[in-house]
């Protein structure tokens, strides 16, 4: 399947695409594509509408550096990456901050793929780090972090606070129950443990995971 092309080099925004197991995992830059992602949010976690990040805030992160990632079934959005910019210890980084993948299309490596994906894009502009939270109790979630992509796990933190939604809702069964994860975004290096290699349709399954969003920053 071979790695993304890239059109217009390092540039905020860059366009990038490739073909997977029949699909084509693309950038996306438009209100509409935009739109289509909050309806997945919809599809998947079943937010309500006070709960979803809306249409706009795609739009900002886009332009500021963030990326918006979508793997398309002809038209069709059947899974997304959210990431957003920004800054710790003087050395900016990409937070991934949503991963999700609709239920027809998981258990296939999708998942995984577009975490990989995500990662060179992040390469191309220039970022070194990639973080993003995941609840280490998720047996599923885990084994897919640690093991299927290979990050580090590099600490804990307590984000009840932040996890309790618009409405009143506790979106994670305990607090303290977040993990940072970490990708050092340079080519042959993925975290600390192993470089994951991109494969074909199936190749690297992610256990069944439940693509859950990843985490609140």
């Amino acid at each position: 399947m071979g790695h993304p092309k890239f059109h217009g080099g390092q540039r905020l925004g860059s366009d990038a695409e490739k073909s997977w197991g029949g699909l084509t995992l693309r950038t996306c830059h438009t209100v509409g594509e935009f739109r289509q992602a909050v309806a997945l949010q919809k599809d998947i976690w079943g937010f309500d509408d006070l709960d979803l990040v809306p249409s706009r805030i795609f739009v900002v992160a886009e332009k500021i550096g963030g990326h918006v990632l979508g793997a398309y079934d002809g038209r069709s959005l059947v899974a997304f990456a959210f990431a957003l910019p920004g800054i710790r210890d003087g050395h900016p980084y990409i937070h991934s901050h949503m991963l999700g993948v609709k239920e027809a299309h998981r258990n296939t490596g999708l998942g995984r793929e577009m975490k990989l994906f995500q990662r060179e894009l992040a390469i191309s502009q220039g970022y070194e780090l990639i973080e993003w939270t995941f609840d280490p109790l998720e047996i599923k979630n885990a084994f897919f972090n640690i093991e299927k992509l290979g990050a580090v796990a590099l600490r804990g933190e307590s984000i009840w606070d932040h996890l309790v939604s618009a409405t009143g809702r506790a979106s994670q069964r305990s607090p303290g129950s977040r993990v940072v994860a970490v990708f050092r975004a340079r080519r042959g290096d993925a975290g600390t443990r192993k470089a994951p290699a991109s494969g074909g349709r199936g190749a690297g399954r992610d256990s069944g995971r439940d693509p859950r969003m990843e985490g609140t920053g």
